[in-house]
């Protein structure tokens, strides 16, 4: 898939088209704005939102919760919305890692931890380089510990999910390093933040995914080698309703 300049006209037509379906589509959602506010936890993030996106496509429906369908004056594209917010997640992640910002804010309640006296032993040898993903956990009790702030970038998380993920992963691996706990970080990160199956979305949220999706520097595949997108150009559509020979 390659990126072309597009036709003006066409391209006027497309967004005149997006805004009406947007505008009728309003009635749907308006009481639904609870549950949009949480879904835009998972389809956006700012950092993305300074990105160039490498073509414009827009979106138009969304299939059984879980697959969105979109068009260009090149043709139409399928993309499975879990897939396609992994990819967009891992990137972002992996962007922040790479910079790493330890700016701290407090979480709103303090997280709790509890473990046999076994693993809380290896855990105050190895704590350490939990640190250097941002985990910085305090003893609490007789074999407990307490975290009370975790780095800015990661307001949009399930904060006991990752946590748990982290301590697991280096309790049960003896030799880790700070790369490869970061690398489980991210992937854990990814996934974890994705939106499932069965997720409805509201037309600007299924747009904020194509959009996003196209801002990353491989939108094509997940980072597990699924594909995110697939695209069937005019002449493969009208072939495959024998339109055209």
């Amino acid at each position: 898939m390659q990126s072309v300049s597009h036709d003006s006209q066409t391209a006027d037509l497309l967004d005149e088209q997006y805004a009406n379906m947007v505008q009728e589509e309003k009635v749907i959602y308006q009481n639904d704005e609870m549950s949009h506010k949480s879904l835009e936890k998972t389809t956006s993030h700012e950092t993305f939102q300074q990105k160039p996106i490498k073509e414009k496509i827009y979106a138009k429906t969304q299939i059984h919760g879980t697959y969105l369908i979109g068009e260009n004056e090149k043709g139409m594209y399928m993309v499975d919305q879990h897939a396609a917010q992994e990819r967009i997640n891992y990137e972002y992640y992996k962007e922040q890692f790479s910079h790493l910002d330890l700016t701290m804010q407090p979480l709103l309640v303090p997280l709790q931890f509890e473990y046999p006296m076994s693993e809380f032993l290896i855990l105050e040898e190895r704590k350490g380089i939990l640190e250097k993903v941002g985990i910085y956990l305090e003893v609490f009790g007789e074999h407990g510990y307490i975290l009370r702030n975790l780095p800015l970038w990661m307001k949009k998380i399930d904060e006991n999910i990752f946590v748990d993920e982290m301590v697991q992963e280096i309790l049960k691996k003896n030799h880790l390093d700070v790369v490869a706990l970061q690398e489980h970080a991210i992937a854990t990160l990814s996934c974890k933040a994705s939106l499932k199956a069965n997720t409805y979305l509201s037309p600007s949220d299924m747009q904020t995914i194509f959009d996003n999706l196209m801002r990353c520097e491989n939108p094509y595949v997940c980072p597990h080698g699924r594909p995110t997108i697939l695209f069937y150009s005019d002449y493969e559509l009208e072939k495959l309703f024998k339109r055209v020979v």
